[in-house]
């Protein structure tokens, strides 16, 4: 469920705003792991209280921050060409993102040991990429651009958003726009017109 839908207690947008710039920049400062709900409470000028019956735990905020710095994109119809519905996807989801490099470098280890939080952010970032990249297949297959067999093949929309989300948080300098329609160009697009074409037999 993304954050924006969670259905626990709302608060005011300022105290909400506060809330999550306290957990922004602790994870910045000390990293997710020796982040404690009553430093952010007393960065913000909140009560423990407040916090949880806004939010579950750490995951729960780390994650509210993330989604924040990656509102999920507007829903879209198809642009009528692969490519162009691909590097809306792109850009949707990773190429127009403000970038905290402190705070990722802060969250990212706590990805490796800490279910909750990984399951959480590929829920409410990963799967909404993932699902854009299934849709834009799946428009390209109903014009005759694909073959209906490629929507079988369930790492494709997989591929795309593991290569772009290492990208984005592992090399947090390098996730320019240019890069993203590169891969299209030279990587994606071809892999998707080699897999389309039928495989060659001979007879014995």
């Amino acid at each position: 469920m993304a954050e924006s839908e969670n259905p626990r207690l709302r608060l005011n947008p300022e105290r909400e705003t506060a809330i999550l710039d306290a957990v922004r920049a602790l994870i910045s400062e000390v990293g997710y792991d020796a982040m404690r709900i009553d430093q952010v409470a007393a960065r913000a000028h909140a009560s423990k209280a407040t916090i949880y019956r806004r939010w579950t735990g750490k995951a729960d905020l780390a994650t509210a921050v993330l989604h924040r710095m990656n509102p999920r994109p507007p829903e879209h119809g198809s642009t009528g060409d692969l490519r162009a519905d691909l590097i809306r996807v792109m850009h949707d989801h990773v190429g127009s993102k403000h970038h905290d490099e402190a705070f990722l470098a802060g969250i990212h280890p706590a990805f490796q040991r800490d279910d909750e939080l990984r399951g959480m952010v590929r829920e409410q970032l990963v799967k909404p990429f993932r699902d854009a990249v299934h849709q834009a297949l799946t428009w390209a297959v109903e014009r005759g651009e694909l073959s209906p067999g490629l929507l079988e093949n369930r790492l494709l929309p997989e591929t795309l958003p593991a290569m772009c989300m290492r990208r984005k948080w592992l090399d947090v300098d390098q996730s320019d726009e240019d890069f993203y329609v590169e891969l299209i160009d030279t990587l994606v697009l071809p892999l998707l017109r080699g897999l389309d074409q039928p495989v060659a037999t001979t007879s014995g």
